[in-house]
């Protein structure tokens, strides 16, 4: 466990309420065939989520920061739209903050900010690729799914949310 008390583990369980947020990702592919092709990927998302921690209901930032690859299919040819999907995998680096606070455990005083851990994520993303002059517009979703270890969260992490992408075809 990340946060360690004396003898004591804190438990981080999610609360009713969940917040929006975003992410970005920076991806570099080929494209073997018409129809397949391979991502190498960076991202970043940022969900603001409330959670309980000793008791007490707080607003937590989580900050991921995943690196991966990725398997890309597409509809056969290269026509101006075309449906796609892509499945990915790779390690991610959670951070969970929150406003400081001084947290009594016996005879010991200690402030607390923060949770950090490694994990591992799935991620699936299925939509409509545009494409003019070489320039490609995506419009679909996203599911990502990750372990949540070291965070001591019951359960997977998990987000859906629409996805918008913009690349360049060196086709």
């Amino acid at each position: 466990s990340i946060l360690y008390l004396g003898s004591d583990f804190v438990d981080l369980e999610r609360g009713a309420g969940l917040h929006g947020g975003g992410g970005g990702s920076a991806r570099i592919g080929y494209r073997f065939h018409d129809f397949v092709g391979a991502e190498i990927l960076g991202q970043v998302t940022a969900l603001g989520i409330s959670g309980t921690t000793l008791g007490q209901e707080q607003g937590l930032d989580l900050i991921c920061f995943e690196v991966g690859a990725a398997g890309r299919l597409m509809v056969p040819g290269r026509t101006q739209v075309r449906f796609g999907a892509t499945v990915s995998a790779g390690a991610k680096y959670d951070i969970i903050d929150w406003a400081p606070e001084l947290i009594q455990s016996g005879s010991e005083l200690l402030l607390r900010d923060s949770l950090r851990s490694w994990n591992g994520f799935g991620q699936l993303e299925a939509g409509v690729e545009l494409e003019f002059l070489n320039v490609l517009t995506t419009f679909g979703m996203q599911f990502l799914l990750a372990s949540s270890s070291g965070l001591d969260i019951d359960g997977p992490l998990w987000t859906l949310g629409p996805l918008i992408g913009f690349g360049y075809g060196f086709w």
